[in-house]
């Protein structure tokens, strides 16, 4: 499930190898001159955010609480 949130004309979505196909497509589109602006939104997985973002927070100590 992928829910976005912006305003948006239109919403697209392209599945593709890497993000240098994702651009690369963009930069077709763009210069095709129908489009006057494209963002491109990542789709990712927020489990592994979770996850990452635990384990860091258990080895990562801000600035003057070094050890």
């Amino acid at each position: 499930m992928v829910f976005i949130q912006r305003s948006s004309d239109v919403f697209g979505i392209m599945h593709v190898q890497n993000v240098e196909q994702a651009v690369g497509f963009k930069e077709a589109f763009m210069a095709s001159g129908v489009w006057s602006k494209i963002d491109l939104l990542h789709e990712i997985d927020l489990g592994s955010v979770i996850s990452i973002a635990d384990q860091v927070r258990g080895i990562y100590l801000p600035a003057g609480q070094e050890s």
